[in-house]
């Protein structure tokens, strides 16, 4: 299967770079109304736009904060992706206009696609509204109400994404990730050797001493979202009989997404990533041998070459002494050696939420503000959606889990997408392991860039099982749509 030319990617590669590049300058050194002016232009340009899924991918990178740019901190920020005043202090910014111009786009202009679990997609709408419905009663201020909704405006990507976008066209999407990652740990290592940091650099932020430079551990922390799409997909594209990308490039990729993470010092990403190679290389990868030998190889390829550069080496083992604190965790110390407040402060105040509403959650009210924590991840969903909302997901994973897995027993051996669809699932791994290690991947009130990466992964999953059932002979394909499976 033909997915893409390479001379027409090239070229939409070159645009996006381009693209990119002249946004970067429009927020950081156009004066306000030219920005304004600028994203507008991106606006109408996307509506007209038949590639929709360059302007999907776009939104997707901007929302991430590359390289911590475009990060917003409110009023305090001085150059952002703009917003723009509608009454009073309410304002709408360009994230919200994005979403609801491709909301309608897909409605006047898109292709009816059904999501392949659409009726557990739903069910958890169906949550949605009901945790709205009792945010009334609970009671919530307008603040609250306006924040909310222009989060949950990211949902519409479940609509939107399947009508506007060909399922193939998530190979583009991996391409785009792969340069963000490698330009990503770029970043990390110039910020750990000489200080240099883009965001430094561009937005003036200080980021090297804010962020890099811990009072125990040194950290080149950095936006995590490409990496995890480029770890994931990757492991996914490995599993092909004839990847699209070569098999050694694909290790390359995988072992600098994982690099790029431990450099972050992210404990339950570390942990989370760590996990997925293991389960990977243990119940997935038949090879086991030669992936094994490739990816210690490439892991001690890079180690070499950063013991050359003594700021690398030391970065290096600070992470490895943060991660060692778990021990201290595993022993029973559960502020992991005075490094962690997840259980001995944080836990605590959400137990008290939880206690007053543990059935129903207090969904999107003022209550669930006042004791909300996306740092304890469990804790925090159970405090929004109660134990109901809690059941309902959980129902969600295992279908998830269920259907790849009987998908790919029953795909043809020659599909050679047959071996990738079960892989998807450690993607499903990964983010549980983070929920309950690191921070909130499971509620309605998340960190916007992670709120992207989960729903943008479970699309991605959705069109990826969709080239494979494509590569399948059209009465293969008729069949296993309409069996539940």
């Amino acid at each position: 299967m033909e997915l893409y030319k390479i001379t027409k990617e090239k070229i939409e590669v070159f645009y996006f770079i381009l693209l990119f590049i002249l946004t970067t300058i429009s927020v950081y050194y156009f004066p306000p109304v030219i920005n304004k002016i600028f994203f507008l232009i991106l606006l109408l340009i996307t509506w007209v736009s038949k590639k929709d899924y360059f302007w999907l991918v776009f939104f997707i990178i901007i929302a991430s904060s590359p390289f911590r740019l475009f990060e917003d901190y409110g009023g305090q920020t001085l150059h952002r992706i703009p917003n723009y005043d509608i009454i009073g202090s309410y304002s709408i910014g360009f994230n919200d206009f994005f979403l609801i111009l491709f909301f309608f786009k897909a409605m006047i202009k898109g292709t009816k696609n059904k999501l392949v679990l659409q009726k557990q997609y739903l069910i958890i709408l169906g949550l949605i509204i009901l945790l709205y419905i009792l945010s009334f009663v609970y009671g919530f201020s307008g603040k609250t109400l306006i924040t909310n909704t222009r989060w949950l405006l990211y949902f519409s990507l479940f609509y939107s994404v399947p009508r506007l976008i060909k399922n193939d066209s998530v190979i583009f999407i991996f391409r785009i990730f792969i340069i963000f990652t490698l330009l990503t740990i770029i970043n990390q290592i110039l910020t750990a050797t000489i200080g240099f940091n883009i965001a430094d650099t561009i937005a003036g932020t200080e980021l090297t001493d804010k962020q890099f430079v811990g009072v125990r551990y040194v950290r080149a922390y950095d936006s995590v979202l490409v990496q995890f799409f480029t770890f994931i997909f990757g492991l996914v594209m490995y599993r092909m009989r004839k990847p699209i990308i070569k098999k050694n490039h694909l290790l390359l990729i995988i072992v600098i997404s994982y690099l790029s993470i431990f450099m972050t010092g992210t404990r339950g990403w570390i942990l989370a990533f760590s996990c997925v190679v293991t389960y990977f290389f243990l119940f997935i990868e038949t090879q086991k041998s030669k992936f094994f030998v490739l990816f210690i190889i490439t892991i001690m390829l890079v180690v070499s070459i950063a013991s050359f550069i003594p700021q690398l080496q030391f970065l290096l083992r600070s992470n490895i002494d943060r991660i060692q604190t778990l021990e201290s965790l595993a022993k029973g110390d559960v502020t992991a050696g005075g490094s962690l407040q997840r259980l001995s402060i944080r836990l605590p105040r959400l137990i008290e939420g939880i206690k007053q509403n543990p059935i129903l959650g207090w969904g999107f009210s003022d209550t669930y503000d006042y004791y909300a924590d996306t740092h304890v991840g469990w804790a925090s969903q159970i405090l929004q959606m109660g134990i109901v909302g809690l059941i309902i997901f959980m129902n969600f994973w295992i279908n998830f889990w269920k259907y790849n897995k009987r998908l790919a027993q029953k795909l043809s051996l020659k599909n050679p997408f047959k071996q990738t669809v079960i892989t998807l699932n450690i993607g499903l791994l990964c983010l549980l392991i983070i929920h309950s290690t690191s921070r909130s991947m499971f509620n309605f009130g998340m960190n916007r860039a992670m709120l992207v990466l989960v729903i943008m992964y479970f699309i991605l999953s959705d069109m990826w099982v969709k080239i494979a059932l494509e590569a399948e002979n059209g009465y293969i394909q008729r069949k296993l749509l309409s069996e539940k499976i």
